[in-house]
């Protein structure tokens, strides 16, 4: 609900056109105590578009400056994985809660093959290591071919900022992945 209401007013804020309608998603709680409690999160759907990219951005894009805390699911505070759990949760996926799991979803693509809403996985800190160590996701690919992603940074929280203007990720990428569908030409 909380989210539903951000979103509005965001949207609202903007000025935006967009026929939105509200859909319902059954997510399984969060903290793992019962894997059979579900919760219903209320989830505005952009009904302009061909996609759920649009609205998967909204939603995303309502966590900015989130703080960030290791381990951290919950809409106060994120971990990387944590932060992209929840927001494709309300869209009606389950996610693991580890970059490194996360990262076995989906269909490899390319940097070139790129587009909004696909995942990119990034070693931990050590340059030298091999592992999975963080995920975001693509929120926006300029003209010119800049990437940029939302993610919950240890530094800053949740943000957005472009990928590889920035050496501490060019040199981390490994790898990209895609999630859900592909948006129609």
């Amino acid at each position: 609900m909380k989210i539903g209401l951000l979103l509005l007013l965001l949207v609202l804020s903007f000025g935006l056109k967009a026929q939105l309608r509200t859909d319902t998603v059954n997510v399984p709680f969060a903290n793992g105590a019962n894997p059979d409690v579900f919760l219903a999160y209320e989830v505005l759907v952009d009904t302009t578009t061909s996609s759920v990219y649009d609205s998967l951005l909204l939603v995303a894009r309502s966590y900015l400056g989130t703080r960030y805390k290791y381990g951290s699911q919950q809409e106060v505070a994120f971990d990387c994985s944590g932060f992209v759990r929840e927001v494709y949760s309300q869209f009606g996926y389950s996610f693991p809660h580890s970059s490194a799991a996360q990262a076995m979803l989906g269909a490899t693509v390319s940097k070139t093959e790129l587009q909004v809403g696909d995942l990119l996985f990034f070693k931990g800190r050590s340059t030298k290591s091999k592992r999975v160590g963080h995920v975001s996701i693509v929120s926006s690919i300029d003209e010119d071919g800049t990437i940029h992603m939302i993610h919950a940074s240890t530094h800053a929280g949740v943000i957005e900022e472009s990928v590889f203007d920035k050496e501490y990720y060019k040199r981390r990428f490994l790898l990209a992945k895609r999630v859900i569908a592909p948006a129609p030409n």
